[in-house]
């Protein structure tokens, strides 16, 4: 796809990503969800910190992936 097409895909929302984010909370028991939720709603915790404990969980996810969901940067805001 070229820049220009990819980019007009960006800005008419054709092209609809998959929030990390949203596909691990997904993928965790109830619990585990309602404790990532509580840490994410919790600005005094690094989103480095959440992503680190997931990556140890075997999650493929970056702080700056953190970062984005919780500014509602990601695709769960549109």
């Amino acid at each position: 796809m070229a820049f220009a097409d990819a980019l007009a895909a960006q800005l008419t929302g054709a092209y609809k990503p998959t929030c990390t984010m949203k596909l691990i909370v997904a993928s965790l028991s109830k619990a585990d969800a309602k404790q990532l939720a509580d840490a994410l709603a919790d600005r005094s915790i690094p989103g480095a910190a959440i992503a680190r404990a997931l990556r140890a969980d075997k999650h493929k996810v970056s702080g700056d992936t953190v970062r984005r969901h919780r500014n509602l940067e990601c695709e769960c805001a549109r």
